[in-house]
């Protein structure tokens, strides 16, 4: 009986944590379109983790419907660590597949996510309490193609609503030393008064 309990609990949360994470990834999506310049065809490449799947559907439908001429990578189209010489392989493969595509000029839009913590303490007048929360940065970069020319390059931070925290509470060194001359003293007047 408990299994099945703790299973229909289970089918019961997992369709709202899904839909959290949904509307997460749409809010996400709006903030991360508005950034991107969208007068040239895009290619997207998107390596964000667990965010990549929702993502990737919600950045796709942000673009499009703000008019943009989105375009599917099937080549070798990466987004390049060093800009490239133009008589360089990779520079004549970009060329080769934006010819494929019948286009002069493109845009590569790279989106990465790194994980960071945020500390926060509270601080009582005994004790201190610590929580750690996960952020989320969101890097985009917007390279011109094939000139590899970087023309948009900003971070932006999300903090998901009702994760998990990560909490330590602590004692501060001199705490004992209060309770120990607290309790001395409340049994010294107890002991004196008559």
């Amino acid at each position: 009986m408990q299994r099945y309990l703790l299973l229909l609990i289970l089918v019961l949360i997992m369709p709202v944590y899904g839909l959290q994470q949904r509307q997460d990834a749409t809010e996400l999506a709006e903030s991360l379109a508005n950034l991107i310049n969208i007068e040239e065809p895009i290619f997207l490449e998107l390596r964000t983790g667990e965010w990549t799947s929702s993502l990737d559907v919600s950045l796709r439908e942000a673009l499009l419907t703000r008019g943009a001429d989105l375009r599917e990578n099937t080549g070798s189209l990466h987004s390049p660590v060093y800009l490239t010489d133009p008589d360089d392989q990779e520079a004549a493969d970009t060329q080769s597949l934006l010819e494929q595509y019948n286009l002069e000029t493109a845009s590569l839009v790279s989106i990465t996510m790194d994980i960071g913590w945020l500390t926060v303490e509270h601080k009582g007048f005994l004790s201190y309490r610590q929580e750690r929360k996960p952020v989320y940065n969101f890097t985009i970069k917007q390279i011109e193609l094939p000139s590899n020319r970087l023309m948009l390059i900003q971070t932006i931070s999300f903090e998901r609503t009702g994760t998990a925290v990560e909490s330590s509470s602590r004692l501060r060194w001199y705490e004992p030393v209060f309770a120990s001359l607290a309790l001395a003293s409340m049994i010294y007047l107890l002991w004196t008064t008559e």
